[in-house]
């Protein structure tokens, strides 16, 4: 009964001593471990790649053929401009002059005008959002895509002059102005209701080159 007692003892004794040096090995790791961190040099911390970009906010505007009743010929079969073809909602008022100086189109609606015009005048880029702007370039804060049959066009937008908006085409990549068919602008009251923005894309979907 000694001799079991006696082995009893030196198990436990044994593991005593083997956690004690168990619990300071992981003690004074710990503390290496903190101090290393602590001492890192910034200039050995990598730098965060998380770098936010600003980006102009992009909408498709939807079609409503629809809506649109009636049609019109407008334009200028003179280069850089053509003849053309649109159809138009029948609570749109239309207005077509055509003097020497250049065609021009207006359809209204209550205080809002959309003017296609074929005057003669200069033409340049368009950038949205953090584009870098070239010569003879507009600036836009954002942008409605309009999906033409044959074009592509941008309705831009910019809090500079937020009761006009100016429609760039899509040329081999780069959106421009004036478009195919002229300057095609909205002017609208502050804050315009977003269907009839969307009346206005219409309209623009609807324009055909007219041969």
């Amino acid at each position: 009964m000694e001799k079991f007692f006696s082995i009893f003892g030196k198990v436990v004794l044994i593991v005593l001593v083997l956690g004690i040096i168990g619990g300071g090995a992981y003690y004074f790791g710990t503390r290496s471990s903190v101090k290393t961190s602590q001492s890192l040099p910034t200039s050995l911390i990598p730098p965060s790649t998380n770098v936010q970009k600003s980006s102009p906010t992009v909408e498709i505007s939807p079609v409503l053929s629809t809506t649109l009743k009636k049609t019109i010929s407008a334009g200028n079969p003179q280069p850089p401009f053509n003849l053309y073809v649109l159809s138009y909602p029948s609570d749109w008022t239309p207005q077509h002059d055509s003097p020497s100086s250049g065609d021009k189109l207006t359809l209204t609606k209550s205080n809002y005008t959309l003017t296609i015009s074929q005057a003669a005048g200069g033409g340049g880029g368009c950038a949205y959002g953090n584009e870098p702007p070239q010569e003879m370039t507009q600036q836009f804060d954002s942008y409605v895509e309009i999906k033409a049959q044959n074009n592509t066009f941008r309705r831009g937008t910019s809090q500079q002059t937020p009761t006009t908006f100016t429609v760039c085409e899509n040329r081999n990549g780069q959106y421009g102005f004036p478009t195919t068919f002229g300057y095609i602008t909205y002017n609208t009251p502050a804050n315009p209701n977003t269907s009839m923005l969307t009346e206005m894309d219409s309209i623009v979907t609807s324009i055909l080159k007219q041969h």
